[in-house]
């Protein structure tokens, strides 16, 4: 039974961000949601490249762990996109570039655990 609570939920939850992203589409002229659409195609590019640089560069992963959003500088990352990273919300993050390979969950997943915020 809770599994299938869960399973509503999420189907509702799937139902209002489209019902949510449709409404905002019809607001906004299309010139501007196709200048939208390569920025949140070049935004995808920077977060993955972050992400799978994360996972092989200890330096780097070591330099998000402290020193946060200054280790994302040379990124071109809205400040939601650096929250999202730095707190390991994994979620966020899919939903916006798709399903993340288990490289480049390594440092999340490790985020995820570690006690300092």
């Amino acid at each position: 039974m809770a599994e299938r609570n869960i399973q509503v939920k999420k189907m509702r939850d799937y139902a209002e961000e489209a019902a949510i992203a449709r409404l905002a589409q019809r607001s906004v002229p299309f010139a501007d949601r196709k200048r939208g659409r390569v920025q949140e195609e070049a935004n995808r590019e920077e977060i993955l490249a972050v992400l799978s640089r994360a996972s092989y560069d200890h330096a780097f992963a070591a330099e998000l762990s402290e020193s946060g959003a200054t280790a994302l500088d040379g990124y071109k990352l809205s400040m939601e996109e650096k929250a999202a990273i730095l707190s390991g919300d994994i979620r966020w993050l899919e939903d916006r570039v798709g399903p993340l390979t288990g490289s480049r969950k390594i440092w999340l997943n490790l985020r995820q655990m570690q006690e300092r915020w």
